[in-house]
């Protein structure tokens, strides 16, 4: 889960490069800056590619490098929006960057 790898002070860029073809599937979620946060890390997660993480360099390094097949989008905060809205444009993101 590259969010709560981020939020832990981890970088999943970093892990992927040192431990290539180890990551079948991958937690897709981006965060931001946040009060207390879902993990009380100061962060909470956001449409993809709209904080801080870099997720599009993650997951394309995942899926070049990281042995990854299986990418799962996960959003647990909204913002004030519905979470089927927020749904909907992670997988439209994800399809824009070619998944």
């Amino acid at each position: 889960d590259m969010g709560n790898m981020y939020g832990a002070g981890g970088r999943a860029l970093d892990i992927i490069r040192r431990y290539p073809k180890r990551f079948i599937s991958m937690h897709v979620k981006d965060e931001i800056k946040s009060t207390g946060g879902e993990m009380n890390d100061g962060y909470e997660s956001t449409i993809l590619g709209k904080g801080v993480i870099g997720t599009k360099a993650i997951v394309d390094a995942g899926k070049a490098t990281g042995g990854t097949k299986y990418f799962i989008i996960e959003q647990e905060s909204y913002q004030g929006r519905s979470p089927l809205d927020c749904a909907g444009e992670d997988l439209k993101i994800m399809k824009k960057w070619g998944y």
